[in-house]
């Protein structure tokens, strides 16, 4: 009796084990297909990286040459402005010291870099009439 059941559980184990066998070798074989397929993908993409990539390099490269060239374009023009308010702070203080009283000439003005960055400033950014004008007007 005993040799039967063992014989039983031996014919089970050994059909469960068989069983096992085929699902882990379907396994294996649906596995090493699918990394097959990965493998292929993976070929592919690198083939399409590989020939669109120096394209695509090239393209970034020229954005950012864009955006440098751009970049170096606002910076130019943020000093440009900040010498404009410096410049026309200048001009307000010279003012302030006008109505203060004060006798004011260019060819009075001790501090060579103000009297400098007024004549500067009148004639980056005046006709020749106005400098006059604002000549005469400090005088």
């Amino acid at each position: 009796m005993w040799r039967a059941v063992y014989c039983t559980l031996l014919v089970l184990c050994v059909f469960a084990a068989g069983t096992a066998g085929f699902e882990l070798a379907d396994m294996i074989a649906r596995l090493q297909r699918q990394n097959g397929e990965l493998t292929e993908t993976v070929a592919n993409l690198t083939a399409a990286l590989e020939a669109s990539g120096p394209d695509r390099v090239q393209e970034l490269e020229t954005e950012n040459s864009v955006l440098k060239a751009e970049k170096a374009r606002l910076q130019r023009e943020i000093s440009s402005l900040q010498e404009r308010i410096q410049d026309i702070e200048l001009m307000f203080q010279t003012l302030q010291r006008r109505a203060a009283g004060n006798v004011l000439s260019l060819d009075i003005i001790e501090d060579t870099e103000l009297r400098y960055r007024i004549e500067n400033s009148c004639t980056r950014h005046y006709s020749r009439e106005r400098q006059v004008m604002f000549y005469l007007w400090t005088l």
